[in-house]
């Protein structure tokens, strides 16, 4: 059966989560699927894994990459499907129907949109409570900013159409957080994604982009890039604030430490009535 979507998955050092990412997907009730596993040269266990998993996976590689838009880069020649999903070895997708009710709206998407999304639901890591959803309808999105540039519908739960990429330059290598913005920002301001109302992807807090003070001011630096790349305007003020916020969150992780950074965060989140992000990180 040829593959209608195809969900590519980079690793390092997964081995914690990896075999959930990779039961997610084969529980799929919908059935032209298939998997790829760029790994980065694991030694935590990760390979060992993937090998357990052969029959899960229709392409697989271990071997050194620069970083995620590397692995992704040389993932893109290996799909096979109409449709391709980043899924990230931490997260998951939702349910085991996820697939089969977003291939209904995958089938009349393109050409109008070669990006189709839906809701990702984020979750500390490792488990299954929800924090708070991403993902709303265009129109709502449309005209709004993140730290300097676009909002942007959610990558880990957007449904690339193969007419998008661009075989192994796909995805700008040059950026460490922010090379997926990059891809989506050149493609929405060409064509509108559609968005259904579809929870896809369980998401981990965790990793450089997701921690604060090691991982903001980079975030912002590289939106920067882009919209100055694409000619997005930003207003100066938004710039500004944002970017002294990332310095501050920088800062107290530098000197405060990482716990202090995640406090931080907490504070303000519950001053607004937010369920605090990192409290699992102080039950150790």
């Amino acid at each position: 059966m040829k593959p209608y979507i195809s969900i590519v998955t980079a690793t390092y050092n997964s081995v914690q989560l990896l075999q959930r990412c990779l039961d997610s997907v084969s529980s799929q009730t919908f059935k032209a699927v298939e998997h790829i596993v760029i790994d980065g040269a694991s030694t935590d266990g990760t390979v060992e894994i993937i090998k357990l998993n052969k029959e899960k996976i229709a392409y697989s590689v271990s071997e050194p990459d620069t970083g995620v838009y590397n692995a992704w880069n040389k993932a893109v020649p290996h799909t096979r499907g109409e449709w391709v999903l980043f899924l990230g070895s931490d997260d998951r997708l939702v349910n085991e129907t996820v697939l089969e009710r977003i291939a209904l709206h995958l089938e009349d998407a393109y050409p109008s949109h070669r990006l189709v999304y839906g809701i990702l639901l984020v979750s500390r890591r490792g488990t299954e409570e929800t924090l708070f959803p991403v993902g709303e309808p265009w129109a709502n999105l449309k005209g709004r900013y993140s730290r300097a540039n676009i909002l942007l519908p959610p990558h880990p739960a957007t449904f690339q159409h193969r007419s998008i990429f661009n075989g192994a330059g796909t995805f700008d290598e040059t950026f460490k957080i922010a090379g997926d913005s990059k891809f989506v920002t050149q493609e929405v301001l060409k064509r509108e994604p559609l968005f259904v109302p579809v929870e896809v992807t369980r998401f981990s807090i965790g990793g450089l982009s997701w921690t604060p003070g090691r991982g903001e001011r980079m975030i912002w630096e590289e939106e920067r890039k882009i919209s100055k790349e694409f000619g997005i305007k930003v207003a100066f003020p938004r710039l500004f604030i944002n970017y002294i916020k990332a310095i501050i969150k920088d800062n107290i992780h530098h000197y405060l430490g990482e716990k202090a950074a995640l406090a931080f965060v907490n504070v303000f989140r519950i001053l607004k009535l937010k369920k605090p992000i990192y409290l699992f990180q102080f039950r150790k």
